[in-house]
């Protein structure tokens, strides 16, 4: 599965993606094969990172955030891009609902599984970006 993720067209990613994700919520087992084989999960980061495509984009933060349910996951991830990723796609990047909750449910993982997360996204001012979107999300009627 994560080698059609790696160099496939639209199509065939946004399926192995979809399939990826729900093997990984429904199989500890695919979670822990997913992170022998890819422990920084550079795959999922490079699909938040550069899919244009908000259903690959939410599949893949859903993804991540089910493998950080595995111990260790969080801190395989220190000292990359991850924060600001989930950040920018929480924080209302995104057009659709499913995709920013998506990301904030990755985003709270990750702060809880490996509190030095918690210090990168302060550093980003992070934690009022996504109050003031809550806040903004609350009042639309």
């Amino acid at each position: 599965m994560r080698l059609m993720l790696k160099g496939t067209g639209p199509t065939a990613t946004k399926y192995a993606i979809k399939t990826l994700t729900l093997c990984t919520a429904a199989s500890h087992v695919a979670r822990e094969e997913l992170l022998k084989s890819d422990k920084k999960l550079s795959v999922l980061r490079h699909l938040l990172a550069s899919s244009g495509d908000e259903m690959v984009t939410g599949n893949a933060a859903l993804c991540l955030a089910h493998c950080l349910d595995m111990e260790g996951t969080g801190s395989s991830l220190l000292g990359s891009d991850i924060v600001p990723l989930l950040l920018r796609h929480a924080a209302g990047g995104a057009k659709r609902t499913a995709v920013r909750q998506n990301a904030a449910i990755a985003l709270g993982k990750l702060c809880r599984s490996e509190p030095r997360h918690m210090n990168k996204l302060r550093e980003l001012h992070g934690v009022e970006i996504l109050h003031s979107c809550t806040k903004l999300i609350a009042w639309t009627p």
